[in-house]
């Protein structure tokens, strides 16, 4: 019989950190690509592999030049996916107690807090908007 070598309750948790690994390889692949980067399709498939890639990218990304064309409806949906599972694992890490089984609870919960809130960050430009308003 095979064994696995993590406790069952970590599965959630898994399988979420995998799907958001393949959003932000995708959003970064798609935002690359945008912005005429020659290894966009590189730099999607090593985000996926090693996810802090994504930070330094989104940090240097403006070196890259200006977007050739509008975010589509699919990035800002990877960009809203992960902008809310993001805040919903440091929401559940902050709140839970250290158990990947409670983490998990927390962080669905958490998950329906998030995903408005990235929801109008990402499609309806909140930040634009409050940073405008700032000035």
């Amino acid at each position: 019989m095979f064994a696995l070598p993590f406790p069952v309750d970590f599965l959630p948790i898994l399988a979420v950190w995998l799907t958001l690994l393949l959003v932000i390889a995708f959003a970064v692949s798609a935002d690359a690509r945008a912005r005429d980067v020659r290894f966009a399709a590189v730099l999607g498939a090593v985000t996926a592999v090693f996810g802090p890639v994504a930070l330094v990218y989104y940090l240097t990304r403006g070196s890259y030049g200006p977007r050739e064309y509008p975010p589509s409806r699919w990035e800002r949906t990877a960009w809203t996916l992960l902008l809310a599972v993001t805040g919903s694992f440091v929401l559940a890490a902050t709140l839970a107690p250290p158990d990947p089984f409670t983490q998990s609870l927390y962080a669905g919960g958490s998950l329906l807090l998030s995903l408005p809130l990235a929801y109008l960050v990402v499609f309806r430009d909140l930040w634009g908007r409050v940073r405008a308003e700032l000035r």
